[in-house]
């Protein structure tokens, strides 16, 4: 028998199908915490809950959602892509996000875990909150890949903010070599874009990108 947890503890959830109260909380905490030139629709999020290579993770305290996470698994790699993580504004600084972070490497086996964040290469007027982004990856074991000029494709009619990409494990790692980089752009714009590869946009950044790509905290 399944033990519930207690009251006020977080509970971790799959969404498997796209209606009823958890995946219309999960979709307002989705929107709320996301740039709608960021956001795919509610109709091709809807689409993700049914694939065997996403996961929809819900974060509940008393049957109400407060995180959640969207997780791509490559088929093709061992890579998996954190697409999206968010927490509801009540339920910020409460240690939430590090426990689907969690929850999300429970479900990746030996893959590596790529996470798409936002730059703070350029000025910006969340630029600090950008950082402290970063930064919470990288005390959760995460290192940023320099030397990629990652163009996240535009899924929306605004374009996309400039993006940087992250690796987990990245601890003790300083290099990942190129190919390997390159293969997981490829079924990112391949798997969670649904982008034909070769693409005119990955070609720029395969062809910008150094031999051995560091790793930096």
């Amino acid at each position: 028998m399944t033990q519930r947890p207690s009251r006020g503890e977080l509970r971790i959830a799959q969404l498997s199908v796209a209606e009823g109260p958890a995946f219309d909380g999960f979709y307002e905490i989705f929107c709320d915490a996301l740039p709608a030139s960021e956001r795919k629709t509610r109709e091709q999020i809807a689409a993700l809950a049914t694939r065997p290579d996403y996961r929809i993770l819900i974060g509940e305290i008393d049957d109400q959602v407060m995180s959640f996470a969207v997780l791509f698994l490559s088929d093709r790699q061992p890579m998996a892509l954190l697409e999206y993580l968010g927490t509801s504004v009540a339920a910020r600084g409460r240690g939430l996000g590090a426990e689907m972070f969690r929850a999300v490497l429970d479900r990746i086996g030996s893959h590596s875990l790529v996470i798409e964040v936002d730059s703070d290469r350029q000025d910006s007027s969340d630029l600090e909150m950008r950082r402290r982004r970063k930064q919470f990856y990288v005390r959760l074991g995460a290192r940023q890949v320099t030397g990629v000029e990652y163009r996240m494709p535009r899924i929306g009619a605004d374009s996309p903010p400039e993006l940087d990409l992250m690796i987990w494990p990245g601890e003790g790692r300083t290099q990942v070599m190129r190919g390997e980089v390159t293969a997981w752009i490829e079924d990112i714009y391949r798997g969670a874009y649904d982008r034909a590869v070769p693409d005119d946009e990955l070609a720029k950044m395969i062809d910008a990108m150094p031999s051995h790509v560091d790793l930096i905290r």
